[in-house]
């Protein structure tokens, strides 16, 4: 009986051998639950992930570097366009300016602001917008050119004139003295166009600036030199609510904003409103 019991036990484990002996190496269960041929057949599919992995990181990493390079070759040539379209921006202050400059960027000119503005009633006046102008131009990186106080100048200009009324006859003559002086500066240093920061204000007449602008600069050419004549670009920036972008600027900038044009005329205008 008990030969027995050990023949059956010694011939049950010779049969579980021998299965175990016929099961194919790869269906061995492996430690994670899952066959040895399928933990083989992760670990292949891991390497390939990896490697299609690291192939599309440089793939986008060249990508990306294309882009940048682009970006850099578009931008030298942004800037060579641009150097070839300066433009004298005769600027009445700082506040104004801010609309202006940003404008005449968007259309592609890199603008040198001209401040020339003889018609303020003081020298305070004038250095207090200057300074403001100065500081917006800091803070864009552009240019500040300056035409030096002269009031008499302005006076003479404007003489015969003292009491039309203020957006009148005077300051169509105010218009022609301030943009003479900077279509002149224009053909001094070469620029081939300038405009003016005048017509952001909603009480500046823009057709009447636009003419006094044309008068400048066709007055402005020398036979006797050859000089052609700078092109006044007409932009009326005062569209598309061009005003209140340069209040918001101005604000935006901590900009000193006055709050009359500059002559002794506008002043008494404004503190009567």
């Amino acid at each position: 009986m008990a030969g027995a019991r050990r023949d059956a036990g010694d011939d049950g484990r010779g049969r579980a051998e021998e299965r175990k002996e016929k099961w194919p190496p790869e269906r061995k269960i492996a430690a994670n639950g899952n066959t040895v041929g399928e933990w083989m057949d992760e670990g292949k599919d891991e390497q390939m992930d990896e490697g299609m992995n690291e192939r599309k990181e440089r793939r986008m990493s060249g990508q990306k570097e294309e882009k940048e390079a682009s970006k850099m070759e578009n931008g030298k040539q942004t800037m060579a366009k641009n150097a070839s379209k300066r433009l004298l921006l005769h600027a009445c202050c700082g506040p104004c300016s801010t609309h202006c400059v940003h404008t005449v960027r968007e259309q592609g000119y890199e603008p040198v602001l001209y401040f020339s503005n003889s018609n303020i009633d003081t020298e305070e006046e004038f250095e207090r917008r200057l300074a403001a102008l100065r500081d917006f131009a800091r803070a864009v990186g552009v240019e500040v050119l300056v035409d030096p106080y002269d009031p008499a100048s302005w006076r003479r200009a404007t003489a015969g004139l003292e009491s039309e009324p203020e957006g009148g006859a005077r300051c169509d003559r105010c218009f022609l003295h301030n943009l003479s002086r900077a279509a002149a500066k224009a053909i001094e240093l070469g620029f081939d166009s300038f405009t003016t920061t005048l017509t952001v204000s909603p009480h500046k007449n823009s057709p009447r600036v636009f003419a006094a602008g044309r008068q400048a600069a066709s007055a402005t050419a020398s036979p006797a030199d050859g000089a052609a004549a700078p092109a006044f670009v007409e932009i009326d920036f005062k569209k598309k609510d061009g005003f209140l972008d340069s209040v918001r600027l101005a604000k935006a900038y901590g900009l000193y904003r006055q709050n009359y044009c500059g002559c002794v005329y506008s002043k008494a205008a404004a503190s009567r409103r």
